[in-house]
């Protein structure tokens, strides 16, 4: 019986249902057609809005099994860099070892799915965007060499697929981190969220898509640094409105807001 059989029949019972997914070949990406490819895909998503890091390895693993049939599949190894992109913030805060480890193999991933689709968007865009998660495990100094590698990354992401709503989400958020005297920060974020935003709302419904809570948790985010608590407070509960039980939301990013309301409330 052939691997994706029995990843099938075994993903089938597992996995919850959800969102999670890669782009059209217009917006640079090809889209998923596999069964056990799409349950492990929502496995992915389930680990994400659980906040379970081993959830989102595990469901790694299996993307990873998946590319013993299909080696040259360009679109499997830029899904094991986003289930990396996804684990390494998790992971950081109990294992700085295996954070690293998980965005080296996040880079190599990302690198194999573009040489394999030279115009595959997202991958480019999911590059830079482990680039930049990449500097917390690095001297300070090397974002001077490795800052305009992510900024051409980017920029030619964006080109290639300027209406694509996950590759406008990556650069928002890589704009977010980036310091503000090269154009960085909330400030800067905030219209590049806004255009991500508008990408996502006219997007299909399609169980291969992912990254529209996201965008709405950015912008909370954004709020939240602005001291915008009313902001941040309608951002966030339209993420939970997308993304039910969103861990990082509800257990994170909202009690954070509450507090914050209740005291400006006096």
């Amino acid at each position: 019986m052939k691997i994706a059989t029995v990843l099938l029949i075994a993903l089938m019972a597992a996995a919850a249902p959800a969102r999670a997914g890669e782009t059209k070949e217009a917006e640079g990406a090809p889209a998923s057609g596999g069964s056990p490819r799409t349950e492990a895909l929502r496995a992915l998503d389930a680990g994400v809005t659980a906040a379970d890091p081993q959830a989102i390895l595990g469901a790694r693993a299996t993307l990873s099994m998946l590319l013993e049939e299909n080696p040259g599949d360009a679109d499997l190894h830029y899904w094991l860099a986003v289930a990396d992109w996804r684990a390494v913030p998790l992971l950081q805060s109990k294992d700085r070892k295996a954070a690293e480890r998980q965005c080296d193999a996040g880079l190599a991933a990302a690198e194999k799915a573009i040489e394999l689709g030279p115009r595959h968007a997202e991958a480019i865009a999911m590059l830079a965007g482990l680039q930049g998660v990449s500097l917390g495990f690095k001297n300070p100094m090397a974002a001077m060499t490795l800052g305009p590698k992510m900024a051409e990354s980017m920029e030619q992401a964006v080109g290639m697929a300027p209406n694509n709503p996950r590759v406008l989400l990556l650069d928002a958020i890589n704009t977010f981190h980036m310091p503000s005297f090269v154009g960085g920060g909330a400030k800067h974020a905030l219209p590049k969220l806004e255009a991500a935003r508008t990408a996502f709302e006219a997007e299909p419904a399609a169980p291969e898509h992912w990254g529209h809570e996201d965008v709405y948790i950015w912008l909370g985010r954004v709020a939240m640094k602005q001291k915008d608590w009313s902001a941040a407070e309608t951002w966030l509960k339209k993420a939970l409105e997308v993304k039910p039980g969103h861990a990082w939301v509800m257990k994170g990013l909202m009690p954070e807001v509450e507090a914050a309301l209740a005291k400006q409330a006096g």
